[in-house]
Formats: structure tokens, C-alpha cells, sequence
């Protein structure tokens, strides 16, 4: 990051024809992976309200998204009880 840099940077998607935000991203740095969220101001990536990341790179843009806020391979390593279904 720069002297002046203005990161973090915010971003949100909204319904087309209507005001509604549905979603909400966030990126510290030129060089990071956007984390999107479903809560606008809540950028957890373990919690109930993180639907994923997206990274960019040289070849293209690669989206992750999960419906239950977490990667699957992660959720089966959690204890039991410390994500609510």
C-alpha cells in the first residue's frame, strides 16, 4: 500500500429496478481478494453472513460462493455446534 492509498475499498450490489443492496464486498489492499458478505459493515469469513471470496488474477476472475456462509471442506472440521445450521 501507498502513501496515499485510499484501501480499504467498499463495493455492493443492488437489485436491478429497486434500492435494495443484496450484497456487499470489501478489498484492504490492490493486491487482495475481495470478501463478500451478505450485511453490509460485516466482512467475517466465519461467520453466518460471509458467502464468499473472489480472487483475481492475471488469467481471468475466480468467484467462490457458499450458501452456507463457510467452505464445506472447513465445516467438517469445526466442533460441533460452532456454526448453527
Amino acid at each position: 500500500m501507498g502513501l496515499f492509498s485510499d484501501y480499504p475499498h467498499f463495493y455492493s450490489m443492488t437489485m436491478e429496478g429497486t434500492t435494495k443492496q443484496i450484497m456487499f464486498a470489501i478489498r484492504s489492499s490492490e493486491n487482495s481478494e475481495f470478501i463478500i458478505s451478505n450485511q453490509k459493515d460485516t466482512f467475517c469469513m466465519y461467520g453466518p453472513n460471509f458467502l464468499g471470496i473472489l480472487r483475481p488474477n492475471l488469467l481471468g476472475t475466480k468467484f467462490e460462493l457458499f450458501s452456507n456462509g463457510m467452505d464445506p471442506k472447513l465445516m467438517k472440521d469445526l466442533p460441533k455446534d460452532f456454526y448453527p445450521a
